[in-house]
C-alpha cells in the first residue's frame, strides 16, 4: 500500500517493537488513519515503514506511553 505521509510516531510497547502512528494512505486521501508498524508485520508495507520510522524518516519516535488503568468506581 503507498502512503502520502506519516505522522506523529511514538512506540507502542516498551520493548520498542511496534510504532504507532497515523498514516494518510493514497487509498483513502485526506485521511489520516491509525496504524501500527512492526518488523513482524505479515504485509511488505507494514515492514518497511516500521524501518522507515525507525530510522527517524518521518521525526523522532515518541517514547512509549503505558496505558492509564481505569479508576475503580466509586461507591
Amino acid at each position: 500500500m503507498k502512503f502520502k505521509q506519516v505522522k506523529f510516531p511514538k512506540w507502542a510497547n516498551a520493548e520498542q517493537t511496534q510504532i504507532d502512528c497515523m498514516v494518510e494512505w493514497k487509498k483513502f486521501p485526506g485521511q489520516l488513519m491509525p496504524f501500527t508498524a512492526s518488523p513482524a508485520d505479515p504485509s511488505a508495507h507494514g515492514r518497511d515503514l516500521y524501518t522507515r520510522l525507525q530510522s527517524g524518516e518521518f521525526g523522532v519516535v515518541g517514547d512509549y506511553e503505558p496505558p492509564v488503568p481505569p479508576s475503580a468506581p466509586e461507591e
